[in-house]
Parts: structure tokens; sequence; C-alpha cells
């Protein structure tokens, strides 16, 4: 063997045996069971946006519903559970 397929053979063995290292490091990794996955993290970072502007839509109707009961007018109060809370209710379910 000449020292060309010496250190190639080395690089490889010390390549397989990091990975191996490497693997049997993750395999023993384990999350704690008060942290969440980052999945949990990625589904938050995605709904807090949507939420916030439904979430104004919620306290609309809500004020709308005040409204109408201190006003006694049933349009507003249909207009108020419509919109306030039926409608950003379907949006976020879906």
């Amino acid at each position: 063997m000449n020292y060309v397929e010496i250190i190639r053979a080395s690089s490889r063995n010390f390549t397989g045996l990091m990975k191996r290292k490497f693997e049997d490091l993750l395999s023993d990794f384990v999350w704690p069971w008060w942290f969440p996955y980052p999945s949990s993290w990625l589904r938050t970072a995605l709904l807090v946006p949507l939420a916030f502007p439904f979430n104004v839509l919620i306290l609309s109707g809500i004020v709308g519903i005040f409204i109408s009961a201190s006003e006694q007018n049933w349009a507003i109060l249909v207009f108020s559970i419509i919109a306030g809370l039926i409608l950003p209710t379907l949006i976020l379910s879906l």
C-alpha cells in the first residue's frame, strides 16, 4: 500500500466512525417531557399571525353583542354574532 491508499482508507474509517458516533448520539437524544417538539414551535409561529386579526373580529363581535343588548336591536345582534364569533371560528378551524 502506498501513502495515498493509506490516507484514503483511514479517512473512510474516520468518516464512518464519526458517522456512527453521531448516529449513536442522536439515538440517545430525547426531548425533555416539558419541552415542546420543534413541530409545535412551527405550528405556533404559523398560527399566531393568523390568530391576532381574527381575535380583533371576535372582540368586535362581543362588543357588538353588548351594544345590541343595550340598544335592544336584533340586527346588530345577528350581525355581531355572525361577523364576530362564527366567521373567525370557521376560518381558524380550517
